[in-house]
């Protein structure tokens, strides 16, 4: 999905990119834009798209919002399909396990704490623990709107992607990193 500028439901920046991720994980993949500046038109938009495609389930990448997993569970028992979410509640093994083994970097902050100096920073230890010794109520995953990643390399990638260009958008609470070019 293809959302507006900001979204409760799904990641939005540099979500142009997914298509390379996909290639790079062997994978084919289905874009859909989102007509709408609301939720009800994302979701809708998933299912217009998950009911004209020969799926027997959709997975997402919920960690710990019960918004979004709720949503995404609705929508599929309503197509009669099975909903997966992988991630779900895996907590601080998934956090070691990401930094350890995948290459991510900070494309959006939302939260006190989190200032223009953590995008386009890797998202590693050092970041985990920086933010687990904030006094603010910010989750060290990001999860609940308090930032996104975009992954670079894992190791399910045929070959990483280099981001050669970045173009930052910082308003004194929340900013964004753009990926302008990456090969």
């Amino acid at each position: 999905i293809e959302p507006e500028k900001h979204s409760t439901m799904f990641h939005h920046p540099n979500v142009k990119w997914c298509r390379r991720q996909a290639k790079e994980m062997g994978l084919p993949i289905v874009s859909v834009k989102a007509s709408g500046k609301e939720e009800k038109d994302e979701l809708l938009a998933m299912k217009k798209a998950l009911s004209g495609l020969r799926v027997d389930g959709v997975a997402s990448g919920a960690v710990e919002s019960e918004y979004q997993k709720e949503r995404v569970d609705r929508i599929a028992q309503e197509l009669g399909i099975k909903s997966f979410a992988p991630l779900w509640r895996t907590g601080e093994r998934l956090l070691e396990e990401q930094c350890r083994y995948f290459e991510s970097f900070i494309v959006a902050v939302a939260a006190e704490g989190l200032s223009r100096g953590m995008l386009t920073r890797r998202f590693d230890s050092d970041f985990v623990d920086y933010v687990t010794k904030l006094k603010m109520p910010v989750r060290a995953n990001l999860e609940g709107g308090e930032g996104e990643t975009f992954v670079s390399n894992a190791p399910f990638f045929r070959k990483g992607l280099k981001i050669r260009k970045w173009k930052t958008v910082f308003d004194g609470v929340s900013g964004t990193a753009e990926i302008v070019s990456l090969s």
